[in-house]
């Protein structure tokens, strides 16, 4: 079985601004992009070494210009290439509580999910 179809949603091809910081950090330390974005998750490409485990506090800039503030974990993590400088691609789980950001960003997920199907 492929990972895609091991995916609880499908998954959308979407770059985002992202920033993030390790969770009780005092300021976003990192900035990255997301690769793609499901109602679950999202990949992030960016430098900064994260573990598995380990929990964020995502911002996001939607194309509209709004910012939102997600609560996620890195689930898995590797290099975009064989150079020793390069780029990570970051698996991203969400995590609850569901509040209003989490409803926004997946409203705008199902927005697009709806676009791309309404298109073809």
């Amino acid at each position: 079985m492929s990972d895609a179809d091991k995916r609880r949603a499908h998954r959308l091809k979407i770059e985002l601004p992202a920033s993030f910081k390790v969770t009780n950090a005092q300021k976003y330390i990192s900035i990255g992009t997301t690769l793609d974005i499901s109602a679950v998750g999202m990949c992030l490409k960016t430098r900064e070494k994260l573990n598995v485990g380990q929990e964020l506090a995502i911002q996001l800039k939607l194309p509209q210009g709004e910012k939102i503030t997600l609560r996620a974990k890195v689930v898995w993590n590797k290099p975009m290439d064989f150079s020793p400088h390069s780029d990570l691609s970051i698996g991203i789980q969400l995590l609850g509580p569901v509040g209003e950001d989490e409803k926004k960003f997946v409203r705008f997920y199902a927005q697009e999910l709806f676009n791309l199907y309404k298109t073809t």
